[in-house]
């Protein structure tokens, strides 16, 4: 094909442009799963933190305050927070410390064979009415994939 003198040649032909339309539907199909298996992974493993750091807070809560305080786990809702007596006597009157942590937000399931682990002033699991005596499995899941933190008798987190 001849050119004229002054004439333009650029631009794509229809062959290069679908053959980039397909190239790009490739490597989309080949990356988007991959993305939903770290957002899925991420949002199990902040759970999990969130989970292990409300642990924490509980025991040092009752250790600060020097009394009993409270990790409620809520499966039914898939949250969990910590509260606190906050009353002079132990009449009774608690607050949260900290947030309320509802895992749902991350579409993660929150599952609990216990729902309410105290610990005593010295930062050891307490026996308190309703409180557990045993040890507890915590498991988040989402998109079918699941994790499990478990806690002894004694208040220590295992992975």
């Amino acid at each position: 094909m001849r050119c004229h003198a002054g004439m333009n040649n650029a631009g794509f032909t229809l062959i290069e442009v679908v053959i980039v339309i397909l190239m790009v539907g490739v490597l989309a199909g080949i990356t988007f799963p991959r993305i939903g298996g770290v957002q899925t992974s991420f949002a199990l493993r902040g759970s999990l933190n969130a989970f292990m750091s409300a642990h924490s807070l509980a025991r040092t809560t009752a250790l600060r305050q020097g009394g009993v305080a409270e990790l409620h786990i809520d499966p039914t809702n898939d949250r969990f927070w910590v509260e606190v007596d906050t009353s002079l006597a132990g009449g009774g009157l608690t607050d949260t410390v900290g947030f309320v942590i509802d895992v749902s937000d991350e579409r993660v399931d929150l599952g609990s064979n216990q729902t309410l682990l105290c610990f005593d002033a010295r930062g050891l699991p307490a026996s308190d009415t309703g409180c557990a005596t045993s040890a507890t499995e915590i498991t988040f899941t989402r998109d079918g994939v699941a994790d499990t933190i478990r806690t002894t008798v004694l208040g220590k987190i295992l992975r």
